[in-house]
């Protein structure tokens, strides 16, 4: 849930919808999922350090 979140703020801070229209994001769908990828392993880095203790 909070992955999800987290996309859907990231998502609108660089408004997609917008950036898709003005054909600077040709594929919104592969834009997400690599979004959604990198959200992944922010969560898993800052899981395996000192700041998860």
């Amino acid at each position: 849930m909070k992955r999800k979140a987290a996309v859907e703020i990231v998502g609108a801070a660089i408004n997609i919808t917008d950036a898709v229209s003005n054909k600077h994001i040709a594929d919104a769908d592969r834009f997400t999922a690599g979004l959604s990828a990198i959200i992944d392993g922010m969560v898993e880095c800052l899981n395996a350090s000192v700041w998860a203790k």
